[in-house]
């Protein structure tokens, strides 16, 4: 290893702790309800408040979504892989929930969210 080898290898090891250590928190503000979203078009929202069951029902596929104890979760899905079922339920402000096949995004909302943008891709 040359010596300029060692300082790209050093300044690349600084940047990844530097991007670690900047990196925004995660919101600890409870949501409210939740907004699901299909094929970037609004389902409908549900107040996390009520202990209740939604079936979503798209030409994509179906998601049963489950809402108990201030959290909602996918409790039930025909996608092929069923990784949105293994997700952290969501119960604070921003908190998602992705279904890629069925193209479902079930997001944590609140009046009082700081509406901040985390990142922006093209």
């Amino acid at each position: 290893m040359k010596r300029n080898d060692f300082f790209l290898l050093l300044l690349l090891l600084l940047g990844t702790l530097a991007a670690f250590l900047l990196r925004p928190a995660p919101s600890t503000l409870k949501a409210e309800w939740i907004q699901v979203t299909v094929d970037g078009k609004m389902y409908g929202t549900w107040e996390l408040n009520t202990p209740q069951t939604i079936s979503v029902s798209t030409p994509y596929g179906e998601n049963v979504i489950r809402i108990q104890n201030g959290a909602a979760y996918v409790s039930k899905a025909d996608c092929p892989g069923r990784d949105c079922m293994k997700l952290i339920p969501v119960s604070n402000t921003g908190d998602t929930i992705v279904c890629l096949p069925h193209k479902l995004i079930v997001e944590g909302k609140s009046k009082n969210g700081n509406g901040r943008i985390d990142t922006i891709a093209h």
